[in-house]
């Protein structure tokens, strides 16, 4: 009887849960079989035995019986094996057609054992001195340098039959603009040059000189592009610069034929070898140094010899004030000739990690220890971070953050597209792995004002850009406010017609949202009601179009509703930190899911207990078995 009620519990619980979430529901049906398998796995095994026991006694067992069920499952195995090899070969070979034309670099990769020097000459002199590795890396080859060091194994066709990743490493998605390529450094080098107005095949040859990957991790602060013609001269370089926070800026620079000596003054160059260039500072690096200023950069080819140097590396950076004065000078310089990977034996490889290992490892912490300095005995002023500029990236997004990004671009096309805006809107995401640049077309414009220079240019600087935007029960005023903000420190967007940017959300029509699903009106509410704000009690727009785009996009709704209440609940109890709530949550599912499982040990003992300990079983029973649904669920909400 316990057993049978039991059943009807979970069963009656699991249809509702089903009605409103499929593929939810069917992930507890098996996530309850497999829990209830491992739990009495034993007497599984116990009926396995006995059944094998019978078999022999009864003499069904027989040397045919066995071989008519090997042969068969052997022969399925073989077939299948051979389908999915050439399956994989011929996707590979697919892969291989689409890519990039195979390129003829004369550069090889090599690794330079550095030293860097930094030195503060203002408001209060420091300096600081420390080894540093880097590698380079000659851009369209792709693979291993021995066991040593490899490079875009992840873009490599073929991904079945690849090498095994070297004990340093280099991959694309580390570069450039955020997310990976199938072409490897070389296509995000393409594309790249491609934004900055200048075309790829004035470049014949490039090289990256990076701080690798080691183990898997890497803290890469500067990073340097080399960029030759066909002769061999080196015509540009870029600067691709991390800072502590996730957030990138890359510099396109051409040689100036000004260089910058080391105390800091400009001198007239007088050979070929060496690069110069001087920009204005707008990305924020150190938090002891203001976004204003310029920065020069010194730097020796290190393949002047007509391409087939090896080394040195050396490059200086000068941090100039907004007056002119130089504030800081950084250098980076290789101690050694470049070393061959493909040269090392085991003992060389030894004998350098020997004494490397930890370079990179030590890289962040040095960095922490230096600032602590400047801080606590140089009394520096604290520069808070200021918020991206639209030439910079931004950081990496949080899943939140992504699963509001994906609506509000069907949000954006929507309203773009019923409103009577003048000129269509083009719009560049903060997230780059999402799709990418896209244009909106108003239905009263013509097909033939549909070009990118026309537009209104809607690009968010930093993922931020969505959490404010859900924060917020009013759109237009949300826009409207950031863009009266004069501090641009704190803009989290960019466009260029600020007038017209909020007329575009002005007529969102309002959805009546008694005719949504329960499920869909409870969570609408509880946004609602965890918004701050005098029209808090209302669901937004962009709420209400999430709710209708269910048939369509179920995935990413389910996702979009987890994100504003995550985002709002931990505004409330943990000053905005979603990793509190993510822990809180799990803690409270843990505990769901053993008090499920210490209902399934009263489940099989259930029928020969007392009525008094059957009815506290009972109770326990069904409590576990609303665990198993509101694990599910409370990870739907949060």
């Amino acid at each position: 009887m316990g057993l049978f009620l039991a059943a009807f519990v979970f069963a009656a619980l699991w249809s509702i849960r089903f009605k409103y979430d499929p593929t939810g529901a069917t992930k507890d049906f098996k996530w309850v079989i497999g829990c209830i398998s491992w739990t009495y796995r034993n007497l599984l095994w116990d009926l396995v035995a006995e059944v094998y026991q019978y078999v022999l006694e009864h003499g069904v067992f027989h040397w045919n019986f066995l071989l008519g069920l090997t042969i068969p499952s052997l022969s399925t195995w073989v077939v299948y094996w051979y389908y999915e090899s050439q399956r994989r070969n011929f996707q590979d070979s697919e892969h291989e057609q689409d890519g990039l034309p195979e390129i003829t670099n004369p550069l090889e990769p090599l690794v330079f054992p550095c030293r860097t020097n930094h030195i503060r000459f203002f408001p209060k002199k420091h300096s600081f001195s420390y080894s540093y590795l880097l590698v380079g890396i000659p851009i369209g080859w792709r693979g291993p340098a021995g066991s040593f060091l490899s490079a875009d194994l992840k873009s490599l066709p073929g991904r079945n039959r690849q090498p095994k990743e070297a004990w340093l490493s280099v991959e694309s998605a580390d570069y450039l603009n955020r997310g990976d390529n199938v072409h490897g450094l070389q296509g995000k080098l393409d594309s790249y040059i491609r934004s900055q107005n200048e075309k790829p095949e004035d470049y014949a040859y490039s090289y990256l000189i990076t701080a690798p990957r080691f183990l898997g991790y890497s803290f890469n602060p500067v990073s340097f592009w080399y960029l030759y013609d066909g002769t061999g001269k080196l015509k540009a370089m870029i600067v691709e610069v991390n800072n502590t926070f996730d957030e990138r800026r890359m510099y396109f620079l051409k040689d100036s034929g000004i260089g910058v000596a080391e105390n800091g003054n400009m001198e007239k160059q007088t050979s070929s070898a060496k690069f110069a260039n001087t920009w204005m500072k707008d990305f924020h690096v150190s938090p002891f140094n203001s976004r204003k200023g310029s920065y020069s950069l010194a730097a020796l080819d290190p393949f002047s010899t007509r391409l087939n140097g090896k080394g040195p590396v050396d490059n200086t950076i000068t941090l100039s004030s907004s007056k002119e004065h130089s504030k800081l000078v950084a250098r980076i310089f290789s101690t050694s000739k470049g070393l061959d990977p493909t040269s090392f034996t085991k003992w060389d490889i030894l004998r350098f990690f020997a004494s490397w290992w930890w370079v990179g490892f030590a890289t962040f912490p040095r960095i922490v220890r230096e600032a602590g300095k400047l801080f606590f005995r140089r009394k520096l002023h604290v520069w808070f971070r200021p918020e991206v500029l639209k030439e910079s990236i931004g950081r990496t997004e949080t899943p939140e953050e992504k699963a509001i990004a994906r609506i509000f671009r069907h949000f954006l096309k929507s309203q773009v597209e019923h409103s009577n805006l003048p000129l269509p809107v083009k719009y560049v995401p903060a997230i780059p792995t999402e799709h990418g640049e896209e244009v909106f077309t108003s239905h009263t414009l013509p097909s033939e004002s549909t070009s990118s220079h026309e537009a209104l240019l809607l690009k968010p600087t930093t993922p931020l850009f969505y959490a404010n935007l859900i924060r917020s029960p009013n759109i237009p005023n949300f826009l409207t406010s950031s863009l009266q903000n004069s501090d641009i420190k704190t803009h989290t967007f960019y466009t260029t017609h600020p007038n017209l940017l909020a007329t575009i959300f002005l007529h969102s029509q309002k959805s009546n949202s008694a005719n949504f699903p329960l499920i869909d009106r409870v969570y609408l509410s509880l946004i609602a009601a965890l918004r701050k704000g005098p029209q808090r009690m209302q669901p937004s727009p962009l709420d209400e179009f999430a709710v209708q785009l269910r048939a369509s996009d179920e995935a990413k709704v389910r996702a979009y509703r987890r994100a504003p209440l995550k985002l709002l609940t931990s505004d409330y109890i943990a000053f905005g930190l979603v990793p509190v709530v993510d822990g809180s949550t799990t803690a409270m599912r843990i505990w769901l899911c053993w008090l499920c499982a210490q209902s399934l040990g009263t489940l099989i003992r259930l029928d020969s207990l007392s009525d008094q300990t059957a009815i506290s079983g009972m109770g326990k029973l069904t409590v576990g078995c609303l665990g198993v649904h509101l694990w599910r669920w409370l990870g739907e909400l949060l």
